[in-house]
């Protein structure tokens, strides 16, 4: 009878664990599926824009609410000639230019180094995005920044920030070649 006790007594636990693990599943789907529809949503928005201011105040607008950013810098410049096309947030591309050879989002806190970046900010940004975005004509950065040291974590995936890059330079494309 006792064995048959511990058997019992093994499988219940090994019953709550899958159920835990299922639960966790599910809950990231779902969260997963509320940042897919944020980006599908911020994508319709950008549609037919067709100047960079609007297409600035769109995305931060839908990064704030969205995406839980309290501060938005972006920028892009000409890749030949090096010019500034646009800037919201002041010379971030100049110091984020070791980012570009990775070609890849990078979320965590914020380094010393980086930090004159968010000084004009009211808000104290400690955790932040950096997306750097390059196409044949030009290169550009859309930083995310937060108050809080866990929003934007050196542990995050990059696969919903590398697509949100993409729906970026899709909607920017346009805009600056106009």
């Amino acid at each position: 009878a006792s064995l048959l006790e511990k058997q019992n007594s093994l499988l219940r636990e090994k019953i709550a664990e899958q159920r835990e693990s299922r639960d966790k599943l599910v809950r990231a789907a779902d969260e997963n599926w509320i940042f897919l529809a944020r980006i599908n949503e911020l994508t319709r928005e950008l549609a037919g824009i067709n100047s960079l201011n609007l297409f600035y105040e769109r995305v931060s607008q839908k990064m704030c609410n969205d995406f839980g950013a309290d501060k938005i810098i972006m920028e892009f410049i000409e890749k030949e000639t090096r010019g500034m096309i646009f800037s919201r947030g002041g010379a971030a591309i100049q110091k984020l230019g070791s980012y570009f050879d990775l070609e890849s989002p990078f979320s965590g806190p914020v380094s010393e180094g980086l930090e004159e970046l968010y000084c004009a900010s009211a808000r104290s940004i400690k955790s932040h995005v950096i997306v750097p975005m390059i196409t044949h004509e030009w290169e550009g950065i859309l930083l995310l920044g937060s108050k809080d040291l866990q929003r934007y974590r050196s542990d995050m995936g990059i696969e919903f920030l590398s697509h949100l890059r993409d729906i970026i330079i899709l909607g920017a494309v346009p805009v600056i070649r106009n």
